[in-house]
């Protein structure tokens, strides 16, 4: 059965790591089913699968890596990949069973299956891949990435592994283990050691023309999907002009290519309790973005075109909105409301911003004396784009700030004044994607506030607002 959804989650579930594969024009999305059993300490997950040709109407084939039994070592089955070699399909993936660290045994190992459709999988149970306990951590081995790679004539896997010595949260590194046929593996030196993180999870390597693109997700130093680019597989891994993807929200991103065209898939976290000011929660809805490369070798993420045409044609009629509105104010706030917003909604404007301007942008569920509305604020000054609401705890006289205070997001923006700029959104219940001049990311969630309004603002300086699309999203149930 296909399913048409802009954020993929499962009946009943949620999504977790996705591990993308691209064969024969299909984009097969493999992923942790998670159900969140409040009895287990760690995600009960399996791998579930999705068949998609444009990120939009998806094809439900259920579980296609279930978890082993109590005794076994994947009782939870976690992140890997996939790789074809010879009309057979290997998938490498992380076996974890939390019940063996409390009798001082391994509770992640590397494991591996195969198949000859992506459908049905076989497991081997005579292969495992050990944490090595002389130079690593026992409880970090996992999120297996295996290719091929045809400089060296060798099959490499990146996986997640922590050195044993060192500054504790500065252990994490992106190892390797290498093997020419897929069959027997050995330990290599890891492909990036930074000395910076607990953990570089998810490792993914992408190549595109001469740029080698490591790309990993972190919960320390920054929380969210990065990447680092080299010249050379072997590195040394730079940082970029920006190196964040997408925001807090986003995270175990991983990438998949269709011919010449590459997309970012990972998920947007919910929130506990679904409020606004609850802790971010592992697992949530499918995010897909599509990834370009500019002329200095960064990375930008995009809203695909197989999206936006899907947006455009399953919109309802659309709906009377100004058309265009120039907004001036030399010291204060001032906006305009634009219409009604419904519960999912397309918005795409271009943004001609006055030299000087202190920062404007869009309200969004905004109540009639604004006194509640989120906010996409463009701060030129700053040279960032903020996602911020109002209200929020900790703003007003003497409020407590016991909540998580993780709400406002922000991005790095680089605008050129004179030029029109872009901003797209796509709002579909809690679930907001934005993308900034689309080149820059920015997805969350919003859950609280309910106005029925959006509009656009200005402050301190001016700014003229070109309505491109403003639609509603039909039902796609």
């Amino acid at each position: 059965m296909k399913t048409v959804k802009l954020f993929y989650k499962p009946e009943d579930a949620w999504l977790g790591d996705v591990i993308p594969f691209f064969w024969e024009g299909v984009y097969h999305i493999y992923y942790l089913h998670d159900p969140r059993n409040p009895d287990s300490p760690v995600p009960d997950t399996d791998w579930a699968h999705l068949t998609t040709q444009d990120f939009v109407t998806y094809e439900n084939h259920g579980v296609a890596l279930p978890r082993g039994e109590m005794g076994q070592r994947d009782l939870a089955v976690y992140t890997g990949s996939i790789i074809e070699k010879d009309g057979l399909f290997h998938l490498y993936y992380t076996g974890h069973n939390h019940h063996r660290h409390s009798s001082g045994a391994v509770s992640q190992v590397i494991m591996r299956a195969s198949s000859t459709d992506l459908h049905s999988w076989t497991k081997d149970l005579d292969f495992v891949l050990l944490p090595d306990l002389e130079h690593y951590e026992m409880d970090d081995w996992r999120d297996p990435f295996v290719f091929w790679n045809a400089a060296a004539e060798q099959y490499w896997m990146l996986f997640v592994a922590r050195h044993k010595t060192g500054a504790t949260n500065r252990r994490g590194c992106i190892a390797r283990a290498v093997s020419e046929d897929l069959c027997e593996w050995r330990l290599a030196e890891p492909i990036w050691s930074p000395n910076q993180y607990f953990n570089l999870e998810c490792p993914d390597l992408l190549r595109i023309g001469d740029w080698w693109y490591l790309i990993y997700s972190t919960f320390n130093n920054g929380y969210g999907t990065r990447y680092r680019r080299s010249r050379s597989i072997e590195g040394p891994w730079t940082t970029a002009d920006h190196d964040f993807l997408d925001g807090r929200g986003f995270y175990a991103a991983k990438t998949i290519s269709g011919g010449d065209r590459h997309f970012l898939l990972g998920w947007l976290a919910t929130r506990e309790r679904e409020t606004d000011s609850g802790r971010w929660e592992w697992g949530g809805n499918l995010v897909a973005h599509e990834l370009v490369q500019d002329t200095a070798g960064n990375l930008q993420t995009r809203l695909p075109g197989e999206i936006k045409n899907a947006l455009n044609s399953q919109s309802a009629a659309k709906r009377d909105v100004m058309p265009e509105v120039t907004l001036e104010s030399a010291d204060q706030f001032t906006w305009r409301n634009m219409s009604n917003l419904p519960c999912a909604a397309f918005i795409e404007i271009n943004i001609d911003i006055t030299p000087g301007t202190q920062d404007c942008g869009l309200l969004l569920r905004a109540d009639a004396d604004l006194e509640a509305y989120y906010q996409l604020r463009i701060e030129p000054r700053r040279r960032r784009i903020v996602f911020d609401r109002w209200p929020k705890e900790g703003d007003g006289p003497f409020w407590p700030r016991d909540n998580d205070p993780s709400f406002v997001i922000e991005r790095p923006l680089n605008l050129t004044f004179g030029e029109e700029f872009t901003l797209q959104v796509v709002l579909d219940g809690d679930c907001l994607l934005v993308y900034a001049g689309e080149l820059v990311a920015l997805s969350t969630r919003i859950y609280d506030i309910k106005g029925d309004s959006w509009g656009v603002f200005v402050s301190g300086g001016a700014a003229t607002f070109r309505l491109v699309t403003f639609e509603e999203i039909a039902d796609r149930s």
